[in-house]
């Protein structure tokens, strides 16, 4: 292996820790070294790293949380069950495999078919008491699988959980074994249940945390690291209480149309604007040990506001905390959610007893709102709130901004009006009702007010004015023939246009055009695929003559590294290369 893919792992591996979130923890986590631990759950052996279609991406390997305690020198009690499991799995995999390739042979069918069928893990034999004879605790993965073309649904094994999940953690919890739930899921899933049991003494989101999230979720469980991760959504005590419940996705009975009616209330905004109490709220994350943050001062300039503050590690272990800035702007003509976030940041790793001081920036589009009827970005007169904490129901008052006119800080042109009728939620009285008790809280707390008046921000050259300005440049030095390819990029036949088609380094999702670079210097640009960033295949096959991207054939002989074979008469050598972008010489 590389030294420079050891280098990327490690900073993966460190990633993937720091954006874990600690739920819960009743003085189970971490464990102490020399514990043995009965490890179960469809995620445990088979933990996914991402999401599906343009949240995937290829990987050397995938480091699962059995390998990850493995390596950590943890021993388990559970290995027949796992064993077990691994078993259902393969067979699982097989036929759902099967079920894919039942869309046909073209490319793109094969795809949207992939993407609407995710894969569904399969349930494990019963727990029996031999799968957690002599362990100190039980460490469950629940894992879902979920991405693009294929959303959640509120039913059992997967928003809510599997039948078999339910029993094997009632099992638990009769057994009276200290758990561990650890949540391999992008998103949120019921816990009633799990909250429900006695023994379940820690809730651990490991979310879909890439490669080296078996090594990662081992940092965090044997105290290596102390989780310092928030969360970027809320969960809800029930799903009843997401704004759209009855209607989202497949619920409204219209899968080709989604109303987003929600309009500025999403998350949090919805939930502290009316009057919900969350789960989880936004922002929240427990640590392994404590911090105290205390606001040192505000002050306003001309882009915006700076809000330095103070953090000590009061806890007995090393550890990072995020700072977390809310404002609540005033409710006057436009409407506006109870509280937003502001700013945020991180601090360093603190050893017990250190401190660290720091300043959130907050530029002051980050506490303007969008008036429609003038395609603008306003800042109302009127007091704004602040409040510093670590999530959004864990803050102080820490200042006052006071804005003494309306200021419009961006005027836009819009280019794409509304096409269809839609009733979006109407701003609650109680959002009005909590900004005045927020208002007396900041009164009562002493807090520090400033007078601002940012200026509006300069955009001399208008983006879609710069784009036209470049096409009609473009347009007068190079034949409309062309001109052509611009329009859709370059392509492997044999993949199609899909996720995956790009030549020059293959399996990028697209690309755009070599034929104008030779005589007209116009470099071509090779294309990610969503969050996942760039995709490359595992294998693929070159055409040493051409250097195009050809199907692959079978393998003969191993060269150097490279799997080589013979190639039809009129081809030079054709080449599989493993693990790199870069194309044989």
């Amino acid at each position: 292996m590389a030294s420079w893919e050891i280098r990327h792992r490690e900073v993966a591996r460190r990633a993937a820790a720091e954006g874990m979130v600690l739920l819960k923890n009743e003085n189970l986590l971490p464990f102490r070294s020399g514990e043995a631990i009965a490890l179960l759950g469809g995620g445990a052996g088979h933990t996914i790293k991402g999401g599906t279609g343009s949240g995937d991406v290829n990987e050397r390997e995938t480091v699962s949380v059995e390998t990850g305690l493995k390596e950590a020198g943890v021993v388990l009690t559970s290995e027949s069950w796992l064993r077990d499991f691994d078993k259902r799995y393969e067979e699982a995999r097989l036929a759902w495999k099967q079920e894919i390739l039942s869309a046909g042979s073209d490319h793109g069918s094969v795809f949207y078919h992939y993407a609407s069928h995710p894969f569904h893990m399969p349930a494990g034999r019963p727990l029996a008491f031999g799968d957690v004879k002599g362990a100190a605790a039980a460490v469950y993965v629940i894992s879902r699988v979920a991405g693009e073309g294929a959303d959640r649904q509120p039913e059992r094994g997967d928003y809510y959980l599997s039948e078999r999940e339910t029993e094997d953690l009632k099992w638990l919890d009769s057994q009276a074994v200290p758990t561990v739930v650890l949540l391999n899921t992008g998103a949120p899933v019921d816990l009633q249940e799990v909250l429900a049991l006695e023994w379940v003494r820690a809730i651990l989101l490991i979310s879909q945390p890439g490669q080296e999230g078996g090594r990662a979720a081992a940092d965090i469980l044997l105290g290596k690291v102390s989780p310092s991760g928030k969360l970027t959504d809320t969960w809800a005590a029930c799903f009843e209480d997401y704004p759209n419940a009855e209607t989202f996705s497949s619920l409204s009975g219209d899968v080709e149309k989604e109303y987003y009616r929600e309009g500025i209330y999403v998350g949090y905004r919805y939930f502290d604007s009316f009057g919900k109490k969350p789960l989880y709220p936004f922002g929240f994350g427990l640590s392994y040990t404590r911090f105290l943050i205390t606001a040192r001062g505000v002050l306003p300039h001309a882009g915006g506001l700076t809000v330095s503050f103070r953090v000590i590690n009061t806890g007995d272990v090393p550890g990072r905390e995020v700072v977390q800035l809310y404002a609540a702007c005033p409710q006057e003509e436009l409407p506006k959610e109870a509280q937003r976030l502001a700013a945020f940041v991180k601090t360093p790793l603190l050893a017990s007893g250190e401190s660290w001081e720091g300043t959130l920036e907050v530029p002051s589009k980050n506490l303007a709102s969008y008036d429609e009827a003038r395609s603008s970005w306003v800042l109302e007169k009127g007091r704004y709130g602040l409040w510093i904490g670590n999530s959004s129901r864990q803050t102080r008052p820490c200042g006052t901004a006071i804005v003494e006119r309306e200021i419009v800080l961006e005027e836009d042109v819009p280019i794409c009006p509304q096409q269809d009728w839609l009733l979006e939620i109407v701003r609650p009285e109680q959002a009005r009702e909590l900004l005045r008790e927020r208002e007396q809280e900041l009164k009562s707390a002493g807090v520090p007010e400033v007078i601002f008046a940012p200026k509006p921000e300069e955009h001399p050259i208008p983006f879609g004015d710069e784009i036209s300005r470049e096409a009609r440049r473009l347009a007068s030095r190079i034949p409309a023939e062309d001109l052509i390819p611009l329009l859709f990029g370059e392509y492997s036949l044999h993949n199609g246009v899909i996720g995956d088609s790009g030549i020059q380094v293959p399996g990028s999702a697209a690309e755009t055009t070599r034929s104008l670079w030779e005589e007209y210097g116009i470099v071509p640009v090779v294309l990610a695929d969503g969050p996942a960033g760039l995709r490359l295949k595992k294998r693929y096959v070159i055409d040493r003559i051409s250097g195009s991207v050809v199907d692959e054939g079978p393998l003969t002989n191993m060269e150097g590294g490279f799997f080589a074979k013979e190639a039809p008469a009129d081809m030079g050598t054709v080449w599989y290369q493993f693990a790199t972008a870069f194309p044989v010489g």
